[in-house]
């Protein structure tokens, strides 16, 4: 038998002696590469480049030592270090806990230039980890969020497993992007049509409905979506898939006939508008027109402008409005509607008239552009209806000259305001402004004002021009004073003389 001393000398000291040094070459591989670490992120382009020469020499073991180096410098004060820093992080595999909870961090990195350095690299690792990104998504910054996702979605049918993995998970978080990004992928989501199935079942709203949306690009026949699309449009805050449901929905058509009583709830608390968009009512109308026809003839339209139910009139003002191309048969009804008190269907009647070239039909001047004036004058449109004056400004300008009178006529007799007018004449063609030079002679203060200012922007020489201009850079409206100076600025007027 050996004895127990020999034992020990025989084994247990060449253990010992082997990881004293293992720990020793560490100790002096950490030491010799620490410097090469701080050259990697060092602000001198020339230093790094140097470093990264002799970094590429080094093997995988070696680039593991200089981890730890690199995560100190990754939780530095300067951005551009630690963007530095996750950039030479990328450059080690294999990539273990610290290097990847280092970038999980950095996507919620407070400068930019750190987040995109770490989108690259999480993309890279994307299948692997992409429930943990998920815990993270709702608190990163809306750019790195979009810029992640974009990125992502480039990896294809490589997320599917872990996606459908994430759809049975216990984390809100996790199964909601897990069914996000499945409707993102399109037609690349097929192979995990049974794990949507399952989930139409889930109890929150946003999950049912993004795997309803995925489905329905899938198969867009299958009608199993349609109570959940219907069901969606109750939701007290409308985002972009919301409105893309809403589309949807509309071409099951016979199908989606139960969903009108929500439709119709919908648009009476809906917004319209002719701004950015997208606004509820107009969306609607469109859907109703495919799930609940009503007429399209001239006749059956003008019927509706005049139907005691908002909705039936504002479904009438929007169909003209999309008549292809615009029809002026519908001149008369539409003229006649200037007087709708409701300032959706009004709007829409506007929209309507302005796509009909109204100079052809000089008819109606005498009481179309009248009810314009009036309509932008109150403020429920203004407030009710985004763009409503711009828009139907560009109407009234498209009538050329023929507005000039009626716009000094209601202004000098108080029916409109000083920038009702100039808004309507700043959307005129510059040809019609010589046409304002009689209105420097008006007994009305304002009237001689607004021509002076127009004039002033052609140019046109005229020493009413600058008394008028002088006066206006004194005005009581700051507004006004703004305009006037501008122009005498431009003439370079002396405004010693104040007008006055």
């Amino acid at each position: 038998m050996i004895g127990g001393k020999h034992l020990i000398k025989k084994l247990v000291l060449p253990v010992i002696l082997a990881g004293c040094l293992a720990g020793m070459a560490l100790f002096h591989g950490q030491r010799i590469l620490r410097p090469l670490a701080d050259q990697l992120v060092s602000p001198n382009h020339q230093t790094r480049h140097f470093a990264y020469r002799r970094f590429n020499k080094l093997n995988s073991t070696k680039r593991s030592l200089m981890v730890d180096p690199l995560l100190v410098h990754a939780r530095n004060s300067d951005p551009f270090v630690r963007r530095l820093s996750l950039y030479a992080l990328r450059q080690i595999e294999p990539k273990d806990e610290k290097i990847v909870i280092s970038f999980l961090k950095g996507i919620k990195d407070p400068s930019k230039m750190v987040r995109d350095e770490a989108v690259i690299t999480l993309t890279n690792l994307g299948p692997s980890i992409l429930l943990r990104i998920f815990d993270l998504y709702e608190d990163l910054e809306k750019d790195t969020e979009k810029q992640l996702t974009e990125s992502l979605l480039q990896l294809g049918d490589m997320l599917l497993p872990p996606l459908k993995k994430g759809l049975k998970e216990e984390t809100l978080k996790r199964r909601l992007y897990s069914a996000f990004f499945l409707w993102k992928l399109g037609l690349l989501a097929k192979e995990a049509e049974p794990n949507l199935r399952n989930t139409l079942s889930d109890p929150n709203q946003e999950i049912r409905l993004f795997c309803a949306l995925s489905l329905n690009q899938i198969d867009s026949t299958d009608d199993v979506v349609v109570p959940i699309f219907t069901e969606s449009l109750k939701a007290p805050i409308w985002k972009e898939y919301h409105y893309e449901t809403l589309n949807r929905l509309a071409k099951f058509s016979k199908k989606a006939k139960r969903s009108i009583p929500i439709l119709i709830d919908v648009f009476e608390k809906g917004k319209d508008g002719f701004g950015e968009g997208p606004y509820k009512k107009p969306l609607i109308a469109k859907a109703l027109s495919e799930i609940n026809p009503r007429y399209t003839s001239p006749q059956g339209l003008s019927r509706d402008l005049k139907h005691k139910k908002v909705l039936y009139r504002y479904r009438a003002a929007w169909t003209m409005g999309q008549e292809e191309p615009p029809n002026s048969a519908f001149l008369s009804a539409l003229v006649d509607a200037l007087e709708e008190q409701d300032p959706a269907v009004l709007g829409r009647v506007v929209y309507a008239l302005s796509r009909i070239e109204l100079r052809k039909s000089t008819r109606f001047n005498r009481k179309l552009i009248p009810s314009l004036l009036l309509t932008m004058e109150n403020p429920l449109n203004q407030q009710e209806i985004e763009g409503y004056l711009d828009m139907t400004a560009h109407t009234l300008a498209s009538l050329g000259s023929a507005c000039l009178s009626p716009i000094m006529d209601h202004l000098q007799k108080d029916k409109i305001s000083f920038w009702t007018a100039y808004l309507v004449l700043s959307k005129l063609d510059k040809t019609f402004i010589p046409s304002l030079r009689p209105y420097l002679d008006y007994g009305n203060s304002d009237i001689r004002l607004l021509a002076a200012l127009f004039l002033a922007d052609q140019q046109i020489s005229n020493p009413k021009i600058k008394v008028e201009l002088n006066r206006g850079a004194y005005h009581e409206d700051g507004k006004i004073q703004k305009e006037a100076r501008k122009r005498i600025h431009s003439l370079k007027m002396d405004t010693s003389d104040n007008g006055k």
